[in-house]
This record gives C-alpha cells, sequence and structure tokens, in this order.
C-alpha cells in the first residue's frame, strides 16, 4: 500500500481483482459486489459488467433480490431464472432487457455478521452447480478477508488518516466461511 493512500482506495481495486476472478471461475457472464454502508443500506462496489451493475443497482435501489435475501438469510441463494422467480418479479421487470437471468448471490461475513453479498449473473437461465455455489462462497470469503486487512491497516493509521473506520475484522461465522449450515435454501 501506498503511504498516504487510505485502506479504502486501495480495496477497490483489489474488490475488482476479485470479482474478475470470480466471473471467469464460476463461468458467470459477470459479477458484482454489494456492501453496506455506514447507515446499513447496500451500495455497489464492484461490477465486473454492465448486466453485474444493473443487477446490483437494482437490488440497492428496490431492497428486493437475491443478494439481499442472501443476506437476510445468511445463506446462498440461487436462482435459475429470475424470470420466473415471482419472490423477484420486480428486479425481473428492472432487468428484463439488461442481460440478468440466472444469480447466484453469497453472503460476505465480517466478525461473524453478514456485510454484503458476491453475486454472479448469467445472461441466459442456468442451474448453479454445487461447485459453482461453493466457488461463489469462497470468493465472498476472500471479499470478507480483504475487508478485514483493510480494517486492521485503517486502525494502524493516524486518527483521521482513513475512510471508513467502523469496519470490524473479519471472524469466521458460524458453520465456516461460507455462514450457517444449509437449511434448504439454494437452487430455486
Amino acid at each position: 500500500m501506498s503511504v498516504g493512500r487510505s485502506p479504502v482506495e486501495t480495496l477497490v481495486p483489489r474488490l475488482r481483482q476479485v470479482v474478475t476472478a470470480a466471473s471467469d471461475l464460476l463461468a458467470a457472464d459477470g459479477v458484482g459486489v454489494l456492501l453496506l454502508d455506514d447507515d446499513n443500506a447496500v451500495r455497489t462496489v464492484a461490477a465486473t459488467d454492465l448486466a453485474a451493475e444493473a443487477l446490483e443497482q437494482a437490488q440497492q435501489q428496490l431492497s428486493v433480490g437475491p443478494g439481499i435475501d442472501a443476506m437476510r438469510s445468511q445463506r446462498t441463494v440461487a436462482v435459475a431464472d429470475l424470470a420466473t422467480h415471482d419472490a423477484y418479479r420486480s428486479v425481473w421487470q428492472r432487468l428484463a432487457s439488461d442481460g440478468v437471468r440466472a444469480v447466484l448471490s453469497a453472503p460476505i461475513w465480517v466478525s461473524g455478521e453478514v456485510v454484503g453479498n458476491l453475486n454472479a449473473v448469467r445472461a441466459a437461465p442456468h442451474t448453479w452447480s454445487d461447485a459453482q455455489i461453493s466457488g461463489s462462497e469462497a470468493f465472498a470469503g476472500v471479499i470478507g478477508r480483504l475487508l478485514e486487512l483493510s480494517a486492521a491497516s485503517a486502525r494502524h493509521l493516524p486518527h483521521g488518516a482513513h475512510g471508513r473506520a467502523d469496519l470490524d475484522p473479519v471472524g469466521t461465522p458460524p458453520g465456516g466461511p461460507a455462514g450457517p449450515p444449509d437449511d434448504g435454501i439454494g437452487q430455486e
């Protein structure tokens, strides 16, 4: 990290690297990340393409979507086709022309709490494999670790020299990096 740059400033390029790698390895058309801000509102912090950005913006504005549900349920949510999923009708109406049909959303954990989610998208309906689900959870864990390192760096800077000082160190969530044990939420 360069002297004089805050951990928040250096985190964004690292998040872009993670979402790009996630998109490639998950065989997704795009990947985005939503994180909670200081007011507990979700905010888009990274997206690989316009489709992933559109999904993140829709979820941010509507407070509805697989990513929102992943955060609330503290479980990975896999949706094979937004167009046929009643719970996400408003999201689908917003995204119908944006190239988003299938969504895989994994919660991001910090200090034993969900603070965001990683969303993989496909332009066509797609049943997410167990390997893709596990992979998305692993990438969400990497993002949690980046947040931990950013928070640790921020604690070592003089007061006021960093951005978001309220980030807590990452802890291992109940049940490991992927969160609590599966309760059946998954392919829909």
